[in-house]
């Protein structure tokens, strides 16, 4: 169930990561698109499963979410761990 108000669920730094993007915008900065996307192909439920990033700094990413249900961080490793390069 999600409600009209957005919980802070976490903060990272991206210092020391490689960020992800494309045509000169980083990955998070295209949340709006993948929501809008998410959203018409498989509901808004769907979509809004994903937390919101908001970049504080220039090196720090607040992530929020509406969601009332626990929220649980999603191990990237285990989704890469069977891909061959």
């Amino acid at each position: 169930m999600t409600t009209n108000f957005e919980r802070l669920i976490g903060t990272r730094t991206q210092v020391g990561l490689r960020l992800l993007g494309t045509h000169g915008r980083r990955a998070h900065s295209l949340y709006p698109t993948l929501v809008s996307v998410l959203s018409e192909r498989l509901g808004v439920r769907h979509a809004g499963l994903l937390a919101r990033p908001v970049e504080v700094d220039g090196k720090t990413i607040d992530w929020y979410t509406s969601m009332d249900e626990e929220v649980r961080e999603v191990d990237p490793v285990a989704w890469t761990a069977g891909r061959r390069s």
